[in-house]
Formats: C-alpha cells, sequence, structure tokens
C-alpha cells in the first residue's frame, strides 16, 4: 500500500501508519500477525475514503491527559506527595509535552533521562520523575485509555546507599514517620550520614546555585557538594522559607533512633519492614 499507509512493528507487535487531511496516524494492531496489520490498515484507508474515519481513540491520547490522569489519582486518594508529582510533570513536559501517548517509546524514555543527566540531575531524581511518567501509563491502561505501555527503565542510583534500605523500604518508613517526613527524605535521597545532616547550618545551602557545600571538617568520602533538584531542592525550599527546622535538627536525631522506628513501624501489621527496618535506618544514618 505504497503511499497509502505503511506497517511496521514495535517488539512483537504489529503497528500501522496512515494519513488523513495530511496528518499521520499511528495505531496499534494488538496483533503480531502482519495479515491482521494489513487488514486494519485497509480498513482505516477505506474510512478515511468514504468520510466515516474517526481515528484511533488510543493515538489521541497525549502526554497532557496522562498528566492529567497522575494528578487526578494523587488529589482523589490524598497523597501527600502532590507537590512532587507536580513538580516531576514539570520536567516531563519540557521533553514530552507535544507528544501522544504513542510517540513516548523506550528510546525517547531514555533521550529524556540522558538530557536530564547533562543537566545535572541526580539520578535518583530522575529516577522519581520516571516513576511518575510510568505511573501514569499505568493509570491510562487499567482505565482503557491505553491496550499497552511502553519499558521505561531507571538508573542507578548512585547518591542512595546501597544494602541498607530499598525503595520500598524508605516509602515505608516515612510513611508510618509522617512528622519525620523531610529528614528521611533527605538521609535517603543525598546518602549523606545523620551525623552530616545535622551538622548542616544554612550557610552551607546555595537554593540559587541548586547545590549544598559539604564543609571539609564534616566531609568523609564525599567531593563536598550535593547537587538540589526534586525532592531534595523542595526539602531546602521548605527549611529556608521557614516553615520547618533546616534538616540536622533534634528531630530527626529521634527520627533515626531504634526505639523510634521500632514503636512506629514495628506496630505495623504485614508491613516487610516492621523487624528490620530499625536496624536498616540505623545503618543508613551512622
Amino acid at each position: 500500500m505504497r503511499g497509502m499507509g505503511r506497517i511496521f512493528r514495535r517488539g512483537p507487535i504489529y503497528w500501522i501508519a496512515y494519513y488523513h487531511r495530511g496528518k499521520e496516524f499511528r495505531e496499534s494492531s494488538h496483533s503480531d500477525s502482519e495479515r491482521e496489520a494489513r487488514q486494519l490498515l485497509k480498513k482505516r484507508i477505506g474510512e478515511a475514503a468514504t468520510g466515516r474515519f474517526t481515528g484511533s481513540r488510543e493515538d489521541r491520547i497525549t502526554f497532557e491527559d496522562l498528566a492529567a490522569g497522575l494528578l487526578s489519582d494523587y488529589q482523589i486518594n490524598r497523597r501527600r506527595s502532590l507537590s512532587a508529582a507536580r513538580l516531576s510533570i514539570s520536567h516531563l513536559r519540557r521533553f514530552f509535552g507535544v507528544d501522544h501517548a504513542v510517540d513516548i517509546t523506550t528510546n525517547r524514555v531514555r533521550a529524556y533521562a540522558a538530557m536530564r543527566q547533562g543537566e545535572g540531575a541526580a539520578n535518583a531524581s530522575i529516577n522519581r520523575e520516571l516513576a511518575a511518567l510510568k505511573r501514569m501509563f499505568s493509570l491510562a491502561v487499567q482505565d482503557g485509555r491505553l491496550s499497552t505501555m511502553p519499558f521505561i527503565p531507571t538508573l542507578e542510583e548512585d547518591n542512595v546507599r546501597q544494602g541498607f534500605v530499598d525503595h520500598a523500604a524508605f516509602e515505608a518508613l516515612r510513611r508510618n514517620l509522617p512528622e519525620y517526613w523531610d529528614p528521611v527524605t533527605f538521609l535517603y535521597l543525598s546518602g549523606w550520614r545523620l551525623s552530616e545532616m545535622k551538622a548542616l547550618e544554612r550557610r552551607d545551602v546555595d537554593l540559587a546555585g541548586k547545590v549544598v557545600h559539604l564543609r571539609p571538617e564534616i566531609s568523609k568520602n564525599k567531593d563536598g557538594r550535593l547537587l538540589l533538584s526534586g525532592e531534595l531542592l523542595e526539602i531546602m525550599e521548605r527549611a529556608h522559607a521557614g516553615r520547618y527546622n533546616i534538616v540536622g535538627e533534634s528531630g530527626a536525631r529521634d527520627a533515626a533512633s531504634p526505639g523510634a522506628l521500632s514503636r512506629r513501624t514495628g506496630k505495623q501489621q504485614g508491613d516487610p519492614t516492621s523487624a528490620e527496618a530499625p536496624a536498616q535506618m540505623t545503618a543508613l544514618a551512622l
């Protein structure tokens, strides 16, 4: 069907592409059969020729539609991290803002991650953004707007200490310690020791430059800088605004103590971190 449309593959699935009134439409055949894809392409071309064409419903879903679905989910469920979701969306929008959902492929996601790394964003921050993108697609698949979603890879997080608290355990910890949300999040994302966080002073924070300078007298094995983005930047902005004592006050010490964690997380029936959280958090903090 040269000049009228084309067939191509994404993984094992055949897709079709065709034009109507000068605009290209792409649609999944939901099949690994080239014959079925050709039949669908022929049907769409026929619909366009007879004026009965409406286009694929999935093809019309945009990035903005996906983002609106994510924000709606956060608002309905009253998720505390709504502001973090909005921040992730703002970063994603700069790259995917004009895309349709079908255009957001794994290769495009990798290109986005490379762009953010080039901007100096930490892998942990990029992963939070990619997690938001993945959630957008999951919600769209769940409510039937999309039938498939791309594979969305994650990056190795060099700024999170490995072998102590994985991401699921971290989320469980701060969910059960809401009053210590910021210090617990800071420790996890920065990889700093508790003593280093406690020694942090306002003079060490450069909000304009989005960086924290770790003074030599409290630095051990670090390069002396912590780049701020995502939730780390939000924590520092709240501290600077005076809505929260700057990380390093006594509350963080209490939050990270084994006693506090066992009292707060150990009572959660069925919580996978209930027995290990105190030792894990102590290992993270010391």
